[in-house]
């Protein structure tokens, strides 16, 4: 943050700061504003997960370490929830994201809010996921004012 006011003609503050991203992408952008919302304010997540998922042979922690405790977002939300608006869209079938996606949901409490979009039909997959991103930026622009459209 500091390099891009320093450099780029940003406003300051956590509300001109907005994590998103889909799948994978969307954990992290998820993990990033939850574990530092002195920085961000706001979190999109299309298909991410709330709890650690890796593959074999990627496993740099295991799960009910400490570590997988640090980046568990549905506890984290249960514990300590922390003060970020979440926006995030899921298809009911995909396995990845949609169990933790209701798991927060129902955990939610303030000061951490959540606008959930779950789909009928569709997995973990793009194409589900692409045709939403006009309504994740109007959340983003009514929620977080640094992202408020001029004019």
């Amino acid at each position: 943050p500091r390099w891009v006011y320093d450099n780029l003609r940003a406003a300051p503050g956590r509300t001109s700061w907005a994590a998103f991203g889909y799948s994978a992408g969307g954990w992290c952008a998820n993990m990033a504003a939850m574990l530092h919302p002195s920085v961000y304010a706001t979190t999109i997540s299309l298909g991410g997960y709330w709890r650690p998922a890796f593959d074999h042979p990627f496993i740099p922690f295991k799960p009910g370490s400490a570590s997988w405790q640090h980046y568990d977002l549905v506890d984290l939300v249960h514990r300590k929830p922390p003060a970020v608006a979440a926006w995030t869209l899921c298809g009911r079938q995909d396995r990845l994201a949609y169990p933790t996606t209701q798991r927060v949901t129902r955990e939610a409490k303030q000061p951490f809010s959540i606008t959930t979009t779950i789909l009928p039909k569709g997995g973990h997959n793009t194409d589900l996921w692409i045709p939403h991103i006009p309504d994740a930026l109007a959340w983003l622009g009514k929620t977080s004012s640094g992202f408020t459209p001029l004019g």
